[in-house]
């Protein structure tokens, strides 16, 4: 640049009429644009590499949180769209194990249509195994469920309709139970689960559930992870044991004490 600069000087007075001051002004102007010219495109060149780096970082970033074996979905019931999808990938199975059978129908009406419609369109040859709570202990946590936080189930449509809100469950429940899961193994529990889950061939969803002051909580989890794919699965035959043998132990019970009532 100032060997530029100095031809530039020296040249222009000998072969233009140019002032000898405009001269080095040019000298000194000239490679100066060039030079700023030239760093501008390095620095142009640059910044379009490094956003394509990032862009290359965040799409890589995304394609790791997909691979990971396990990962958070957010609350309920915003993970009921991967629940959705996890459906339309079903082969063999589907083992879902949850409070209602009719799960999101007030939380999230919008979404309950798609999941109905999942369940449905199985494939014929998929096998379908369902658990939930039994009538009295799905009635015991909508009531509670309700006077925690009723006002914000299913857009606020009950207000303070709790009669109207726990027969809206109910109906809800009973379709469930005798249109898209007509055909499934069907068990149910009159013990409070803390865990939920859906099992679809090899991957599941499932989720936390905890009572607050503030209302109750689940925090879903979708998981390819085989150990405890497996282990939700030992849990949900774990669940139908404890559930007979209840069952056996109050009939046994029942029967035990009907004489001693009959002899007083």
């Amino acid at each position: 640049m100032l060997l530029l600069g100095t031809a530039i000087g020296v040249l222009l007075p000998l072969l233009l009429d140019v002032e000898l001051g405009l001269a080095f002004a040019l000298a000194l102007g000239v490679p100066s644009l060039i030079y700023g010219s030239v760093q501008f495109a390095d620095a142009s060149d640059t910044i379009g590499r490094l956003v394509e780096l990032e862009e290359a970082l965040r799409s890589d970033t995304r394609r790791l949180e997909q691979q990971l074996s396990t990962r958070q979905l957010g609350k309920a019931p915003d993970f009921i769209s991967q629940i959705i999808a996890m459906l339309g990938t079903a082969e063999r199975r589907v083992i879902i194990c949850c409070d209602f059978p009719a799960y999101g129908a007030l939380t999230d009406p919008g979404e309950y249509v798609h999941y109905v419609r999942a369940i449905r369109h199985l494939r014929r040859d998929v096998e379908i195994k369902l658990l939930h709570l039994d009538e009295d202990a799905q009635r015991g946590i909508a009531r509670d469920g309700f006077g925690r936080n009723g006002r914000q189930t299913a857009t606020g449509q009950f207000a303070d309709d709790e009669d109207g809100f726990l027969q809206r469950i109910a109906e809800e429940n009973e379709r469930a139970l005798n249109e898209q899961f007509r055909d499934a193994e069907k068990h149910e529990t009159s013990f409070l689960m803390p865990l939920f889950f859906w099992i679809v061939d090899n991957e599941a969803v499932f989720a936390l559930r905890r009572i607050t002051d503030l209302g109750d909580v689940e925090v879903g989890f979708r998981t390819s992870d085989k150990a405890l794919v497996d282990a939700l699965g030992d849990i949900f035959v774990r669940y139908i044991e404890m559930g007979n043998r209840y069952q056996l132990a109050s009939v046994s019970s029942a029967a035990t004490a009907e004489p001693t009532a009959a002899g007083r």
